[in-house]
Formats: C-alpha cells, structure tokens, sequence
C-alpha cells in the first residue's frame, strides 16, 4: 500500500493507494497543518482496519507552495520512510495537479499563488500514453504578469484558478481555458499515481537528502546589519 501526502498548500490530504484509492480525506487550515496531518493519518488508517506497517511506500508533494506547509508532510514522510524502510518518490505539486487532466489535448498549466504578489505556474503536455513532456518547468511570475504570460490554447488548473477568477472579474481570457477548483482530491489521486509509477521503475528518492521545491525565497525579515562598536580607551 502506498501512502500519498500532500500538505503543500493550505488545501492539504492523504490517500492511502493499492491499484487504486483505498480512502482519502483531506482539509483546510490556513496556519497549521501539523494539527490535522497525523490524527487525520491514523484515522484513516484505523476506519480502514489497517496498520502503519501496512504502508509500502510514500509518495510526497515537493511543492512549490506554502514553506511551513511544505515542511510539515516532509517531516511524516521522511520519518515514516526511515522508520519503516520503505521507498519515498517526491512529486512536483504542479505536475500533480496538471496530471488530473491528463488525456486533453491542450497543453495544461497548473497555477498555485505562493502570496498575494506571486503565483507558480507549470507549463505540461501528457499524451494519450500519459507520457508527460515538460514544455516550462516550474517557475514563478508575478501575479499582475500573469494575464498577459499564460500560454495560448492552454488549460489552466489547480487551486490558483480561484484567485485568478477573481482577478479578472469572470471575464473570459482569449484562447485560455480555466478549469474550475473542486477540492485537492484530484490532486492528491494524481500524486498516488504519479508516485507508484515512478517507484515501479525503480526511481526513488533518498529522504535523508530529498529536498522541498520552493521557487522562492522564504518570506522573513532580514536581520538588521552588524553595527561598528566603538570602544573607548583602556582606563589605568
């Protein structure tokens, strides 16, 4: 069984994977997701008659997306992977929420806003193979660049549509599709499979080095300069 954690935004869940969704749940929490990610995890392994030994394998959401959010499904992952000595396979956010429409024939771009000023956008292709062909990796744009930078002839997804909705009053974009935002759930489907495919080709991530991918700078105040003490002459 595969566990799938995604707390890489302030939407955030967990899916336990075997061929297919076992159980999901997921939630909100604008500040914390410490408080819901393990109760939540042992009760839905527990309403599912199962047992943490019963998880095989995990596959984690890299980001980009909230810094503290990020952090807190990387602690359980890497704990639980070392604990347990299983396989860990680290998946772009983005790329998760771009795999839910897998199978159209536009090009998709995921879109999460990182704060008010700044959104993440990917830019992918996945053929009728589910081939994925990255034509912009990840990157970020400022969010006032953005109506002019989505690529023509796309579908824009994931959670960052709501903003963007808003941003442009409900007026349609030229040549751009945006797919409205249920929940994290096609996400985090997404991220079960994404993950169990790369494991089954033998591709995995080490969790002792595995690291988040955040695009940005982590919004804290810089510490102020070292000051030039003066010091006054020695008295005898």
């Amino acid at each position: 069984m595969l566990l799938a954690i995604d707390t890489s935004t302030r939407n955030a869940g967990i899916l336990l994977w075997n061929s297919g969704v076992i159980a999901s749940t997921w939630w909100y929490s604008k500040y914390n997701h410490t408080k819901h990610a393990i109760p939540e995890l042992d009760k839905l392994i527990s309403e599912n008659n199962l047992s943490v030994t019963d998880i095989k394998a995990i596959a984690l959401a890299i980001g980009p997306g909230s810094f503290s959010a990020i952090r807190v499904g990387f602690s359980i992952a890497k704990g639980l992977c070392i604990a347990l000595k299983i396989p860990l396979a680290g998946i772009s956010t983005l790329l998760a929420e771009a795999y839910t429409y897998r199978g159209t024939r536009q090009s998709i771009c995921p879109l999460i806003f990182l704060n008010q000023r700044t959104a993440a956008l990917g830019h992918f292709v996945i053929d009728k193979d589910n081939e994925i062909n990255t034509i912009q990796p990840e990157t970020t744009l400022m969010a006032d660049e953005l109506l002019d930078k989505l690529p023509k002839g796309s579908m824009v997804c994931g959670e960052g549509t709501q903003n963007l909705t808003s941003m442009i009053n409900n007026v349609s974009i030229p040549d751009i599709d945006i797919v409205e935002y249920c929940s994290p759930y096609g996400r985090l489907e997404s991220l079960a499979q994404l993950g169990s495919s790369r494991l089954d080709q033998g591709l995995r991530d080490d969790p002792k080095t595995l690291q988040p991918l955040y695009l940005t700078q982590p919004n804290i105040t810089k510490p102020n300069p070292a000051k030039l003490i003066k010091l006054g002459k020695s008295q005898k």
